[in-house]
């Protein structure tokens, strides 16, 4: 018995350690405060991503927002060039050294030329840059090229394109002022933007603006005014393309995008008719 109690005795002396309730307090607040800095980071990750996500989309409305509508027709004009002998010629040479600049015009072999004056015409066999040699005349009152008479070139393939745009509903204002907008023209043969001019000649003669294989672009407005386009003005466009190298002839297709410096662009597409005419609507 007394063997028994002094085993009790000697167990109670030893030095036995254990965790308190207070340690243990501790580390479960411990752990609470962890988990809670935890959940609050990726709270706060979430609602940060969901802000981005709704400015990148409220960013891609706007930019849809800011875009522009056709209206009315877009109209070809044939690319033409006139004006009068300076000497008397023949039958197939015509010249006309004071505004002739055929070369520079555009004018190629197969063009039909015609003597307004007598009515004759003839198609081209040769280009100078003053000079045209063609077939012979015929379907005239004399079938022949005098000082002073009035010619006309009809060079079967496009000079200008005109077409009208206005913004679409609850499209956001953006400016036309140089430089912050692109003019592209595209067919099966040309790729390029074309070059900004204030005013474009479209006379007879030559363009003083005439750069090989360019194209140019103007605007005007029919309502409103600029720089900036708003919702209900209207804006021509003009884009001239008589100078490319290969040109937009019949039966073709093409397309006129507008590019602002914000918002979508704006892409118009047609066919060129099968027979050239001076002037053709294509709806």
């Amino acid at each position: 018995m007394k063997k028994g109690i002094g085993q009790v005795q000697n167990f109670l002396r030893k030095d036995q350690k254990g965790i308190t309730g207070l340690e243990t307090a501790i580390v479960l607040i411990a752990f609470v405060v962890v988990a809670s800095v935890f959940a609050f980071a990726v709270i706060q990750t979430g609602l940060f991503s969901s802000e981005e996500a709704a400015s990148s989309a409220q960013a891609g409305v706007v930019a849809a927002k800011s875009t522009m509508t056709p209206k009315g027709s877009m109209v070809l004009s044939e690319a033409r060039s006139t004006g009068t002998t300076s000497i008397a010629g023949t039958n197939v040479l015509m010249t006309d050294t004071v505004n002739g600049a055929f070369i520079v015009e555009g004018v190629r072999v197969g063009d039909t030329i015609r003597n307004v004056t007598d009515g004759s015409s003839a198609t081209i066999t040769v280009v100078a840059a003053d000079a045209i040699t063609s077939n012979a005349l015929a379907g005239g009152t004399n079938d022949v090229w005098g000082n002073g008479e009035t010619y006309e070139i009809d060079m079967n393939n496009v000079s200008t394109i005109k077409f009208k745009v206005t913004p679409s509903p609850g499209a956001k204002p953006f400016s036309l002022a140089s430089g912050t907008t692109t003019v592209a023209f595209t067919d099966g043969n040309n790729n390029q933007n074309a070059t900004y001019l204030a005013t474009i000649p479209f006379g007879g003669g030559a363009d003083p603006f005439a750069t090989a294989n360019t194209a140019y672009w103007t605007h005007t407005w029919l309502v409103g005014s600029g720089p900036g386009i708003n919702l209900g003005d209207v804006v021509e466009f003009t884009v001239n393309i008589k100078n490319l190298t290969t040109p937009l002839s019949g039966n073709s297709s093409f397309s006129v995008e507008i590019v602002p410096q914000t918002g979508s662009a704006l892409a118009v597409s047609r066919t060129t008719p099968l027979v050239m005419a001076k002037v053709m609507d294509l709806n």
